[in-house]
């Protein structure tokens, strides 16, 4: 097979023409693969059929850019009613998989649910004994996957985000709760993305004091890597 005159370009410039030639294809949609409901997301948009036929350099070429371009998404849900003596399925096949060392930026979502019925804010009572459940569980599966995660060779941003569904705010954000984010080597990068809280009347104010104290948290485990 005769080799196309783009492959003489240097490999830079034909990332240029691989992002623009696709920017204005008109494929807006990304495609959701999952690897396990709930735990891990990761959006890529596959090589069209005709993308795939055009040479197989370029072809390997397109594969690997699509994938580079992919969002993956991993959330650690505080209730997800498993059998908490083995370890996560999903995240079990999540290490066996090939995407995980393209793996390149992570958006690492803690998502705390309440369980039962719904009640209204202020009517919830956290004892201290619960919270300090509550940090072990979020600490136990931070620890299953950041054991993962430290395994992904081209990992370099990981954006925290922090969903509050429980109404419990900042008091339950503790260093020893996000202490397994140390097993991420140090060329990882570490920031906050969104914070919410579900069911307060000043929301707004509990969420920035949430966000701040997690900014506190997130910023001394980084240093201490």
């Amino acid at each position: 097979m005769t080799s196309p005159p783009l492959l003489a370009l240097p490999f830079e410039l034909r990332l240029e023409i691989y992002t623009a030639l696709l920017a204005a294809s008109g494929r807006d949609h990304d495609r959701l693969y999952e690897l396990q409901q709930d735990l891990l997301h990761v959006d890529i948009r596959p090589p069209s059929n005709a993308e795939l036929l055009i040479h197989p350099s370029i072809t390997r070429e397109l594969q690997s850019y699509h994938t580079d371009k992919a969002t993956f998404q991993l959330a650690i849900s505080l209730l997800d009613h498993r059998d908490s003596n083995g370890p996560h399925p999903g995240l079990v096949k999540l290490r066996s998989s090939p995407l995980l060392h393209r793996m390149k930026t992570l958006e690492l979502t803690f998502v705390l649910f309440q369980s039962g019925p719904r009640r209204p804010w202020h009517t919830r009572k956290h004892p201290p004994e619960l919270l300090t459940a509550y940090r072990v569980e979020i600490c136990r599966k931070a620890q299953e996957a950041c054991e993962v995660l430290a395994e992904v060779s081209q990992l370099k941003d990981v954006s925290i985000r922090w969903r509050d569904a429980i109404g419990v705010g900042p008091a339950l954000v503790k260093p020893e709760t996000l202490a397994p984010l140390r097993l991420l080597p140090r060329s990882v990068s570490l920031r906050i993305g969104w914070v919410t809280v579900d069911m307060y009347e000043d929301m707004e104010a509990v969420m920035a004091a949430t966000k701040t104290v997690l900014e506190q948290v997130v910023g001394d485990i980084d240093r201490s890597r």
